[in-house]
């Protein structure tokens, strides 16, 4: 098990689940393993890997300062909560409350296009991003779940249950199970607290998602990332109501990514109705729990957007060649020290960019230290999108950012490391669409002689395999349908 490798362990992983029937298991009358899997997999992973922090969070911030972000959240308790809206709407939205900025306001990558085109009354539910919200937004129609996680974070203190003996057993169980399986040594007590924590979080949750949603009586609920434990509540209530959901994909899918891979189809209540991808390389390559004829291969318009602006614009000619490193948290340690020695390496002529994932800009120097005086361009804000940075880059560099497969719309020569995540593009690297390079001194000799040529017939195919074309008309066409079918759902 030491020496196992990312695509064996996500196929032990998927048949340990389904041989144990995890996912029909239940303590405190909830089906726990859905609401836990993604924590336990990430676990294993940090340990088997050695993998970095993909997300900055607030787990060591001080008492404090979260009572100080707390207490500037109580405006949203009063003004954006949506248990005090009682309007009906066709549509509500889950956004991805990591916005960015476009022009003066902070947009959703995923959402707004479709709320400035869509023929339906729609309200948007965001959650907070760091216990805060990204304003000015160019749409008012937001509401925010920051009283309802405050309320059941309270709940979880003052009505406190026990785990019975026969759950305790259980939960001893699995965790021998896992520790077994994956050599690991996970203790019963961590999983117990685990299991509690989402379990009692997923109940208390129930009752007030139930009086939103009988409140808006959307005809159809739109989400951005179906793995929060929101989206675990909500997915699962819209089931008792019969409200159909669909998850837009919003970043890398494939088969090793664990949220949506299962080893076969199966009827998870927490689970979307219709996943939504970007291309049918995303459907084709992803172990989707769902029947085939609920994902509907529809596109991206908000990089539709972007590529078909920037592709119009003049591009300035010079001699000054750019790289571009695409960051992730997982494998930033590594990656950002190649970029460091490539920086020492190559020729004056070429200038390196450094984006770093947002989940990164507030520890980079902490953790990142090489880089500061590195004579390399560090990106630590949001200030511009990705599109921005593609389009004046010549080169791009990485291992498993969805980054990457949006830099091949840019036509960008795509060389990846061989770090934790690479196989992600293993189908483009045996396709010749990206190269893979083992170490500093061969994505050197890569980048100068240009050794890397792509056959230009199969890279165009490749991009409309990755990235379906007119996204807008095809998403809002497929919403339509849906919508249409649940009214003749209701009329039956």
């Amino acid at each position: 098990m030491n020496k196992i490798k990312q695509n064996d362990l996500v196929k032990i992983f998927l048949n340990f689940e389904s041989e144990k029937n995890l996912f029909n298991d239940s303590v405190l009358k909830v089906k726990y393993w859905h609401l836990i899997r993604i924590s336990v997999f990430n676990q294993i992973q940090e340990v088997r890997f050695e993998l970095g922090e993909a997300h900055t969070n607030l787990r060591n911030t001080s008492v404090i300062k979260k009572v100080l972000l707390k207490f500037k959240q109580i405006k949203y308790f009063i003004f954006n909560n949506p248990l005090l809206s009682f309007k009906q709407k066709d549509i509500l939205l889950l956004n991805h409350q990591r916005r960015v900025k476009e022009n003066d306001y902070y947009t959703c990558l995923y959402t707004d296009l479709l709320i400035d085109q869509i023929n339906h009354s729609n309200v948007v539910l965001e959650e907070p991003l760091l216990e805060k919200h990204l304003i000015p937004t160019k749409h008012n129609n937001i509401v925010y779940t920051d009283y309802i996680n405050f309320i059941v974070a309270i709940k979880k203190r003052l009505f406190k249950k026990r785990l019975s003996i026969e759950n305790k057993q259980k939960i001893s169980d699995l965790t021998n199970n896992l520790n077994e399986t994956f050599n690991m040594t996970f203790e019963v007590e961590e999983l117990e607290q685990l299991i509690y924590n989402k379990a009692i979080s997923f109940k208390f949750r129930v009752k007030y998602y139930k009086k939103i949603l009988r409140r808006i009586k959307p005809k159809v609920i739109i989400e951005v990332v179906s793995y929060g434990l929101s989206r675990y509540v909500i997915n699962h209530v819209s089931k008792d109501l019969n409200i159909p959901t669909i998850e837009l994909q919003h970043g890398t899918m494939g088969s090793y990514h664990i949220a949506y891979n299962f080893k076969e189809k199966i009827n998870l209540s927490t689970f979307p109705d219709y996943i939504f991808t970007f291309g049918q390389f995303w459907k084709d390559n992803t172990r989707l729990p769902i029947k085939d004829e609920n994902i509907k291969v529809v596109g991206w318009p908000y990089y539709e957007n972007k590529i078909n602006y920037y592709n119009s614009q003049e591009q300035s000619s010079n001699n000054t060649k750019t790289i571009l490193f695409i960051s992730q948290g997982t494998i930033g340690k590594p990656l950002s020290k190649m970029a460091v020695e490539l920086r020492k390496l190559i020729d004056a002529n070429y200038k390196i960019i450094y984006k770093l994932h947002p989940g990164e800009y507030a520890r980079w120097k902490n953790e990142y230290p090489w880089l500061i005086d590195s004579n390399i361009k560090v990106i630590d804000h949001n200030n511009h999108d990705m599109h921005y940075y593609f389009a004046e880059s010549d080169i791009q560099v990485g291992v498993y950012s969805t980054a990457l497969f949006e830099g091949i719309g840019y036509n960008l020569p795509t060389f990846v490391l061989p770090f934790y995540g690479y196989h992600y593009l293993e189908d483009l690297i045996s396709k010749d669409v990206v190269k893979l390079v083992n170490n500093v001194k061969e994505l050197n000799e890569s980048i100068i002689n240009l050794a890397f040529q792509s056959n230009k017939d199969n890279y165009k195919k490749v991009k409309e395999y990755l990235w379906h074309k007119n996204s807008l008309d095809t998403m809002l066409n497929e919403i339509n349908t849906i919508i249409e079918g649940q009214k003749y759902d209701e009329q039956d």
